[in-house]
């Protein structure tokens, strides 16, 4: 299976090929015999053999878990083109948990081992509604307002038809009031309506109870919480430690009362029992 210096097969016959040697490269002018056999001037090989990576472990799933739209990562490796996209499914927030957005195949690191993936998933959930306005929620620290006829909640954006307030017995209407309403006797319609919510603390984290955190903002943004063992746990929204789709977060906005008449206390009347009550003429 050899070949000379100058490519040419070797040929063999076994009691010499020649005076000196047993082998001798083909063509060569001191072969005195038919050479038993010569070496194939060809070999066998295969032809480019293909490269192959390690593939991206997809890190993300199918997304179901987490309400998130996944396209794009499977069949990935290190280097490589790929399109893998995240996204939250239609009508769901990001809550948390890893970004949204193209993802590449990297080395990350879980649970102390390191392999190629997409990294954390991101952490998806329907955004909390505002809760209704409450005849609760409406402010009377004096008692001038009669509530008897608002028996129902409200939602935002809507006239409360099932609240109507007047001035309670001894209270008028402040002559400026700018709420809605023909007049104090037929009773006032109130409306629900949304305000922002602002920021009323430094940092979400500091927060320990879960009746604050689902209350409070942090830069505009809502606290969330976490429940986890022994307790709970305040975070920012987004923050990349929320892996729970069920976690609780502070709504934008709150719920507030449009259009609460003013209701100031109304002058009495002159006792009857002044000496000069019968000589005054009273009206208005």
């Amino acid at each position: 299976n050899s070949q000379d210096s100058n490519s040419q097969p070797c040929c063999y016959h076994a009691d010499g090929i020649s005076a000196t040697s047993t082998c001798a490269a083909k063509g060569d002018e001191s072969i005195m015999r038919v050479p038993q056999e010569c070496a194939v001037p060809r070999h066998a090989s295969f032809d480019a053999l293909p490269v192959c990576k390690p593939q991206c472990h997809n890190s993300i799933g199918d997304g179901s878990r987490n309400n998130v739209d996944v396209t794009g990562c499977e069949g990935c490796y290190e280097g490589g083109h790929c399109e893998c996209h995240v996204k939250c499914k239609e009508g769901y927030i990001h809550l948390g948990g890893g970004q949204l957005g193209d993802r590449t195949c990297q080395e990350f690191e879980d649970n102390g081992h390191k392999a190629l993936s997409f990294g954390k998933p991101p952490i998806c959930g329907l955004p909390r509604q505002p809760e209704p306005c409450t005849r609760d929620n409406i402010p009377n620290p004096d008692g001038s307002l009669d509530l008897t006829e608002c028996m129902g909640d409200c939602k935002p954006g809507e006239e409360c038809d099932g609240c109507k307030i007047t001035c309670n017995t001894g209270y008028v209407r402040h002559q400026n009031s700018e709420d809605s309403g023909d007049s104090e006797d037929s009773g006032d319609k109130i409306r629900c309506i949304l305000k922002k919510r602002t920021s009323g603390i430094s940092k979400c984290a500091d927060i320990t109870k879960e009746s604050v955190c689902i209350g409070e903002m942090e830069d505009n943004k809502p606290c969330c919480w976490q429940q986890g063992q022994p307790n709970g746990k305040c975070y920012l929204i987004e923050s990349a430690e929320i892996n729970d789709p069920n976690v609780k977060c502070a709504t934008t906005h709150i719920p507030v009362w449009e259009a609460i008449p003013q209701c100031v206390q109304a002058c009495r009347e002159p006792d009857e029992k002044l000496d000069w009550y019968d000589n005054v003429e009273i009206s208005g």
